[in-house]
């Protein structure tokens, strides 16, 4: 359901689902152009090889995955930045770095020739980036799991990270274990429905308003609103802040205290007055006081 408050990030994030038909049409359609290319035995890369007479349907279709993909996936890291948990945050961090090595290195070093990699330079490196690659998105994932179980907002994205993650283990096993007649079958695992389904996932969830700031009480409070000045020990905006263990049938945990008062200064407790805080965007705010 579309948000009428979207803005231009979020709508950036359906570029996630366009990289993913573009690259879906050209593992589909490209075959197409290369005579007696079997799907269930080759390689996706052997669509793409630098003699394979598919790569100028290839790259027709294909056009729009690189620059769509890399849009969303930096997009999605800005969206971010600075929010949420730093494990998912990292996690996210660790896919945009998987998706940039994997456009750039592969249209860097493709096959030199379709169903084999041989002894040359760029055969050489197009492993590397494969390895790169498995190895970014495997990190990517298991990062997503640890930080989206921990956060009600984010348990169905972590559970999409669970399938694409199983999905990539079943593809890698599938190809070294499997009759080299299905090769190709596993190997769409990993990269088509894997990596670049979990790429349209995150765009979606950013179009969706689930990657936006955390409202007033949603996200955990910053370090650097907490200040250590001696000997009144930690405050909060120059308010002694304090922390105790609480025991309950309703809650069990660390419950924070903040005393909404100057310790330099006397209190008040004339009716209409007022303690306030002066705010960097709201001004001068009042927090505490008495009122008739």
């Amino acid at each position: 359901m579309t948000n009428p408050k979207n803005t231009l990030m979020n709508w950036l994030g359906l570029l996630g689902a366009v990289s993913f038909v573009s690259y879906a049409a050209a593992v589909i359609f490209a075959p197409l152009a290369y005579p007696g290319y079997d799907w269930r035995s080759q390689a996706v890369s052997d669509l793409s090889a630098a003699n394979a007479p598919s790569l100028l349907l290839w790259n027709q279709l294909s056009s729009l995955y690189g620059v769509a993909g890399i849009v969303c996936v930096m997009t999605v890291c800005a969206a971010v930045q600075g929010k949420w948990s730093r494990t998912l945050r990292r996690g996210i961090y660790a896919f945009a770095a998987m998706f940039l090595v994997s456009i750039v290195g592969f249209t860097a070093f493709p096959l030199s020739e379709g169903r084999t990699a041989g002894a040359a330079v760029q055969d050489v490196m197009h492993i590397v980036v494969t390895v790169m690659v498995v190895t970014l998105s495997i990190v990517s994932f298991t990062l997503i799991m640890v930080g989206g179980y921990r956060r009600k907002r984010f348990v169905s994205l972590a559970r999409f990270a669970t399938v694409a993650l199983i999905l990539m283990f079943v593809g890698a096993i599938g190809t070294g274990v499997a009759p080299s007649e299905y090769f190709g079958i596993f190997q769409r695992f990993s990269n088509l429905i894997s990596a670049n389904g979990f790429l349209a996932t995150l765009g979606i969830y950013l179009f969706m308003g689930k990657l936006n700031p955390p409202k007033r009480g949603q996200g955990p409070m910053k370090r650097k609103r907490l200040d250590r000045a001696a000997p009144q020990g930690w405050g909060f905006e120059g308010f002694p802040y304090y922390q105790m263990r609480v025991d309950t049938e309703d809650f069990r945990g660390l419950a924070c205290v903040i005393r909404l008062y100057n310790p330099n200064e006397a209190i008040s407790t004339e009716v209409g007055q007022y303690i306030c805080w002066d705010l960097p965007k709201a001004g001068k705010t009042p927090v505490c006081g008495a009122t008739a």
